[in-house]
């Protein structure tokens, strides 16, 4: 167990071939921003070579991850055994289920990875999270294993992600929420001694109804019993439990603050644009577009509320190679070529289905980053035969 007051390394473990989501990399940002270097955390990222066993997991048609979930003690009775990222929807990946003590195995794999990669500079006060794409049947939204106490999972693509204003919130809630438990939480049987079964408005609540995770970030609080251990037990010092305090209070903010403006004033997001990203600042969600689906997006902005039909693309060829040159990052002799290529799918009037299918998968990536109603001004919608994005975006 780490020294109480000392500094933990937080690692998020990405399997490759999943990668680096717009959730992950959302959470990632909002933690790395509340971890200042005087904050009793730091957490970086890592991309984990992992091989994809989706094929060796059971697949549930009717699987949605939305039934309540019961106090499980399947992390914890349990022997130790010995020891491409997929374009499917969300809701598809997260029907594809492993058991718990496979995921178990799975998160001591990552852990021993990284311990590799770091050799000596690895210490007890470093948790390792795994960043998990895929079910459990347990319908678990985190965990940490039952053997090392360093060990733990997110799963990314739950549902209950999705009960929230944007799905990093909770991503985010948790990966402070383990650091917390870690430093201070981690003797014995985390399930039987700390969890509450009913709850409290506390960090340590175990889920009871999928929605509860909601009710916890909002409360962003600590019970007194818990409280008291931390203090008394962990000896956990004020300055580390005032940053966990505020930090937890920040992320209520995020979930929070903006529902309660939009109820009252009816109002939307801001949102700003980049070069290569959609930010939401307000609630610090980052959608990361390619060049192709950037240049798409910038195009219709410059439309405004007109919007514009496709047969029009073709009186705008040259704006649009030019928008599509200012965010190609390759530097080859046939950007050009490649830029008139493109657009030229764009502008063929014999079909559109290239620019159908850039439309999609901008729309699919802010769905995602973007729970609910909030998301849908920030899509390219249609009206009759015109393509438009409603809300204004700063640029």
């Amino acid at each position: 167990m780490p020294t109480p007051n000392s500094k933990i390394r937080v690692h998020l473990l990405v399997p490759e071939y999943y990668g680096r989501t717009d959730t992950i990399r959302s959470a990632y940002r909002l933690v790395r921003k509340l971890a200042t270097p005087e904050s009793p955390i730091s957490i970086s990222i890592e991309d984990y070579p992992e091989i994809d066993q989706i094929e060796s997991l059971e697949y549930r048609h009717k699987w949605e991850g939305k039934k309540w979930i019961k106090p499980s003690r399947s992390f914890d009775n349990f022997e130790k055994r010995v020891s491409s990222y997929h374009s499917m929807p969300v809701e598809e990946v997260r029907k594809y289920l492993e058991k718990p003590e496979d995921l178990v195995q799975r998160m001591e794999a990552a852990a021993l990875w990284i311990e590799d990669c770091m050799l000596k500079f690895s210490k007890k006060k470093d948790l390792y999270i795994l960043m998990n794409p895929y079910g459990n049947t347990s319908n678990y939204f985190s965990g940490k294993s039952p053997t090392r106490k360093n060990v733990a999972f997110i799963q990314t693509t739950h549902y209950l992600t999705e009960t929230t204003t944007a799905p990093h919130i909770p991503v985010a809630y948790e990966i402070l929420a383990m650091s917390l438990r870690f430093l201070g939480f981690n003797s014995g049987n985390f399930q039987s001694q700390f969890a509450h079964v009913n709850s409290r408005s506390c960090v340590n609540d175990s889920f009871g109804n999928i929605t509860d995770i909601r009710h916890r970030i909002l409360s962003a609080d600590i019970c007194d019993d818990c409280l008291s251990h931390l203090i008394h037990k962990a000896e956990v010092n004020n300055f580390v439990i005032d940053f966990f305090y505020e930090a937890f209070e920040h992320i209520r903010g995020l979930q929070n603050t903006f529902q309660r403006y939009a109820r009252e004033s009816k109002a939307v997001l801001e949102a700003r644009v980049t070069q290569s990203n959609l930010l939401f600042p307000s609630i610090g969600a980052c959608i990361r577009l390619t060049p192709k689906e950037m240049t798409v997006y910038k195009f219709f902005l410059s439309r405004g509320e007109e919007g514009i039909s496709y047969s029009d693309f073709v009186d705008y060829e040259q704006e649009l190679i030019d928008l599509y040159l200012r965010h190609y990052k390759g530097s080859d002799d046939q950007a050009y070529a490649k830029a008139e290529k493109i657009v030229g799918r764009w502008t063929n009037p014999y079909s559109n289905q290239d620019l159908r299918e850039v439309i999609s998968k901008i729309n699919s990536k802010i769905k995602k980053s973007i729970t609910g109603r909030y998301s849908a001004g920030f899509q390219i919608s249609r009206v009759k035969n015109i393509r438009r994005v409603v809300h204004a975006v700063g640029q």
